[in-house]
């Protein structure tokens, strides 16, 4: 139960998962007229991806998880 649990949590924290999954939510929302939804859940889609894909935020949130334990030489 634990390792389905920990892969549908992972599905949505990488950020090309949580994309995929708002793309659906706003492909589904249009089909049933809820556009502004929609809308919201597309352009939230893109940000997800603008922030992740071009910007330095990847670097910025793992740089203090990598300073934390020391380098080995």
């Amino acid at each position: 139960m634990f390792h389905f649990i920990s892969a549908i949590g992972w599905l949505f924290l990488q950020p090309l998962g949580l994309a995929a999954i708002l793309i659906a939510v706003s492909f589904v929302t249009a089909f049933f007229g809820w556009r502004r939804l929609s809308m919201m859940a597309g352009g939230f889609s893109f940000l997800v991806l603008f922030l992740s894909a071009w910007t330095t935020l990847g670097a910025l949130v793992l740089g203090p998880l990598e300073d934390r334990f020391h380098k080995l030489e």
